[in-house]
C-alpha cells in the first residue's frame, strides 16, 4: 500500500511545501488503517476498481466517506483530491472509530458479473462469498402479511388490494421516522384507524412486528476471507445458486469479515452507450482526464 501511493504521488508535480504536507497526510492515513489493519482492504479494493477500468468497465468516480482519503485517491479508489476540496479523512476512519471502513463502488451492470468473476478467480471461489440479509417484518409489509393471512375481503385478490391499501396508510419511513408497528399505530392516524375499527388484528398482533421473517441474499455486498469461509461462517446456497454467507453484515464483521459493495449502477451504462453514439469526427471522446494507473 505505501509503495503504490509513493508512486502514485511521484507523478504529481508539487512543490516542496504541497509534497511535505502530502507526505504528513499519508503518514497520518497510514498509522490508522495499519493499527485498524485495514491495509489489505485498501489493496483489494483498489485492485478491483483497477481490473475493470483495465477491461472498459465502466466505474463511478467514487462516494460517501472515502472521498476524504488521500490513500484511496492515490490508489486510484475515487478521484477526488481531498486537498483540493477540503475533505477530512477521521470521517472515512481513525483509530477511535471500532466499525469496518465501507466503500460502495459502483459499476456499470453490464460489466458487473465479469468483476465478480474476477474476484472468484483472483481470491478463489471458497474465499469469496455474498453478504446474506434478514428480512424482518416492517409496517408496510406487516399491514399486508396480516390482510393477506386473514383473508380481508374474503378472497386472495381482495385481501392484496385492502393490503396495499393498509400500506399506503403509513408514511414513507425515510420521511415519517415511522419504522415499527407500534409507531405507526401511534403516528399514523388512517393507519390507526383502521387498525381500531374495521381491521382489529393489525392492533393485535402488532408485536409480530421487527420479527424476521425471511433469509436473503444482499443485493450487492460480497465478503472476501483470509481462508477459506467455510471455516469461518455457515454458508448456503441462494435461490440462483450463489454461495452467500448466514450473516448480515454486522455478524459478517463481528467474525472479521468486512463486506464489499459491488453496486450495479446503470446510469453508467447509459453514459458509455451515449460517448459511443457521440462521435467526434468519427471518433468516441476520449475518456476523463485522470490517470487511473
Amino acid at each position: 500500500m505505501r509503495f503504490l501511493c509513493y508512486r502514485s504521488l511521484d507523478r504529481y508535480e508539487y512543490t516542496e511545501k504541497e509534497r511535505k504536507v502530502r507526505l504528513e497526510r499519508l503518514k497520518e492515513e497510514f498509522e490508522v488503517l495499519e493499527y485498524h489493519g485495514f491495509s489489505s482492504y485498501m489493496l483489494i479494493v483498489a485492485d478491483i476498481v483497477k481490473f475493470a477500468r483495465e477491461n472498459s468497465i465502466r466505474v463511478g468516480p467514487g462516494r460517501g466517506s472515502v472521498g476524504g482519503s488521500f490513500v484511496g485517491y492515490l490508489l486510484g479508489i475515487h478521484i477526488a483530491d481531498p486537498f483540493k476540496y477540503g475533505l477530512i479523512f477521521a470521517r472515512f476512519h481513525n483509530k477511535e472509530k471500532t466499525s469496518f471502513p465501507d466503500i460502495d463502488m459502483d459499476f456499470a451492470p453490464s460489466g458487473r458479473n465479469q468483476i465478480i468473476e474476477y474476484i472468484k478467480q483472483k481470491y478463489g471461489e471458497e474465499f469469496v462469498a455474498r453478504v446474506g440479509n434478514i428480512n424482518t417484518l416492517t409496517p408496510k409489509p406487516f399491514a399486508k402479511a396480516i390482510a393477506r393471512i386473514f383473508m380481508y375481503g374474503g378472497d386472495r385478490k381482495e385481501a392484496v388490494a385492502i393490503g396495499a391499501k393498509l400500506a399506503d396508510a403509513i408514511p414513507n419511513p425515510t420521511y415519517s421516522g415511522i419504522r415499527t408497528v407500534t409507531a405507526a399505530l401511534e403516528k399514523a392516524p388512517l393507519f390507526a384507524e383502521y387498525a381500531e375499527k374495521t381491521y382489529p388484528e393489525l392492533k393485535q398482533f402488532a408485536s409480530l412486528g421487527g420479527q424476521s421473517v425471511a433469509w436473503a441474499t444482499h443485493a450487492a455486498g460480497f465478503v472476501i476471507g483470509k481462508r477459506s469461509l467455510s471455516g469461518l461462517v455457515p454458508l448456503r446456497r441462494d435461490k440462483e445458486g450463489n454461495i452467500a454467507i448466514e450473516y448480515e453484515k454486522e455478524r459478517a464483521e463481528e467474525n472479521g469479515l468486512v463486506k464489499i459493495d459491488f453496486l450495479g449502477l446503470e446510469t453508467l451504462d447509459i453514459i458509455s452507450k451515449t460517448r459511443e453514439l457521440i462521435k467526434i469526427n468519427g471518433k468516441i471522446p476520449p475518456p476523463e482526464p485522470f490517470d487511473y494507473n
